[in-house]
């Protein structure tokens, strides 16, 4: 049996028309792709409802899911959102939540799951899916490490922590302050075009001018040398370019869910004065015009 893994375009919306016009561009495709492909080749449809480091916490369009969910179920395609990222860090237990209209039909977890403590993933199911897995032999997994003792003691003591802590609407409060902070570090420097995401899973888009939203060149990497002032002012920055800067640069701000004013006034300081030192090292790598 040959496996296919077909990409499509995301619907990027900094330097769209407009996050509708990016939404509709990028829902031609699948439709495109499951008409090229068979629809009975089709086995699910997998996406970020709110981006990672691979879009810089991009927010889609809500026409996006809706039209992808509705695309699934006419096809009879499954739908699967990764929230190894987003999950807990929007303001919701899933980000798949402040949309109902789209909901998956699983959902992947991971990372803040174990909160570091232990490697732990885990998958949602639908109650429709998980009816028709019970009606045969049910979902079979196999994996050497299934059920870890160890790690899934780990998670659960993490999701005490999240319900008793009340951390997924403090993500909420906490993420509305620090995203003041940092439009207002993206009024000051020139090298923020963007402020986007959800809660504590924020990000920032670094341009070359702010003017025409013009990208770095391919052979300077701005999110590294950001990353490298933040070094010297405290500020542990995670930066991996994508696609080598071909639909732009970003870094993800995206502190603990236990975070409190006093860091997050911390982690705004530090990108402040990080940006400020990297201003002039970058902006003098610009080819001459």
């Amino acid at each position: 049996m040959t496996v296919y893994s077909a990409k499509i375009p995301a619907p990027l919306t900094f330097r769209a028309p407009s996050p509708c016009a990016a939404a509709s561009t990028s829902l031609a495709a699948p439709e495109e792709t499951v008409a090229r492909l068979g629809e009975d080749r089709v086995l699910a449809f997998v996406m970020e409802p709110v981006g990672g480091q691979s879009s810089g916490a991009n927010i889609p369009h809500p026409s996006f899911a809706r039209g992808v969910r509705t695309m699934c179920d006419r096809y009879g395609i499954g739908l699967v959102f990764d929230e190894c990222v987003s999950a807990f860090r929007t303001g919701y237990f899933l980000s798949a939540h402040a949309d109902l209209e789209a909901l998956p039909d699983v959902a992947v977890l991971a990372k803040g799951l174990g909160a570091g403590y232990a490697p732990l993933g885990a998958t949602l199911y639908s109650a429709a899916l998980v009816e028709e897995l019970a009606a045969t032999s049910g979902f079979v997994v196999s994996h050497s490490y299934d059920a870890n003792p160890i790690a899934c003691a780990a998670g659960t003591e993490v999701l005490d922590e999240i319900v008793e802590r009340d951390l997924i609407p403090h993500a909420t409060r906490m993420g509305d302050s620090l995203r003041l902070g940092l439009d207002e570090i993206a009024r000051e420097s020139p090298l923020v075009g963007d402020v986007r995401g959800r809660g504590l899973l924020l990000a920032i888009e670094l341009v070359a001018d702010k003017e025409t939203l013009e990208k770095f060149p391919a052979e300077i990497d701005p999110g590294a040398v950001v990353l490298r002032h933040g070094l010297d002012h405290g500020l542990l920055l995670y930066s991996r370019r994508q696609n080598g800067g071909r639909f732009g640069d970003w870094l993800m701000i995206a502190p603990p869910l236990v975070a409190d004013d006093d860091d997050c006034i911390e982690l705004l300081e530090g990108l402040a004065a990080s940006l400020t030192a990297a201003t002039d090292d970058l902006l003098s790598r610009r080819p001459a015009s």
